[in-house]
């Protein structure tokens, strides 16, 4: 497992001339293999990466969680013609502290994701089909502020499989098409905090997916 301690500003530019010399297909800022990460300390850390910011992987053990309990991170890809994931994690991203600001066609891919301190802005821009938070499990809620936006065409600002629940913080969303997306046995359960919506396409705060196509629902 890493933990990485921020003290300091810290900067990593990885441009794609550097990446073919490190045999980096991915052109990643940091890339951690079967093991977890944790991020905390007073510093900050700017990533600048053609295409991805933070990648942890996992094994068949479960690992391949991202903690971040402090610090000012800013990931920014900053080729939009192949730009892709901000942070990507094969298990799980949680954040207790600090902030975090993304600028990705896919700003943050997980499956579960836990909100429970700290603000995020995250801002997904692409032509086709961009998403700030990509959940494929769950989505929980308990605290601190999200600001997330989608730009482009087919733009899913949250999408989510499995349970979103919120119970408090601040989640603030606009998109040029859907706001917040499920599937169709996905559940939806908003029992405190404040949510804000606003969406380019009318009807389209809340989408299911069902029979081949998303349509508006309401949360319970």
């Amino acid at each position: 497992d890493l933990t990485l301690v921020l003290e300091g500003e810290n900067v990593i530019t990885l441009t794609e001339t550097v990446a073919r010399m490190m045999h980096d297909p991915y052109y990643t800022g940091i890339e951690l293999w079967n093991g977890n990460m944790t991020i905390k300390g007073d510093g900050s850390l700017a990533i600048s990466s053609p295409r991805e910011g933070i990648c942890v992987y996992g094994g068949e053990d479960g690992r391949g969680a991202l903690e971040i309990k402090g610090g000012n991170i800013t990931i920014i890809n900053a080729n939009s013609d192949e730009a892709y994931r901000g942070i990507f994690t094969d298990n799980s991203f949680k954040m207790t502290g600090g902030s975090l600001t993304v600028g990705a066609t896919y700003g943050i891919d997980t499956y579960v994701f836990e909100m429970n301190g700290g603000s995020i802005t995250v801002n997904a821009v692409a032509d086709y089909s961009p998403c700030a938070i990509c959940a494929y499990e769950s989505f929980l809620m308990n605290g601190g502020t999200i600001t997330a936006s989608a730009t482009g065409e087919e733009a899913y600002t949250i999408y989510f499989e499995g349970d979103f629940t919120m119970n408090g913080g601040s989640l603030k969303i606009s998109s040029d098409y859907e706001g917040i997306s499920c599937e169709e046995d996905s559940t939806l359960v908003i029992s405190g905090g404040t949510l804000e919506i606003s969406t380019k396409e009318a009807g389209y705060a809340f989408t299911r997916y069902v029979e081949d196509e998303y349509r508006p629902t309401v949360p319970t």
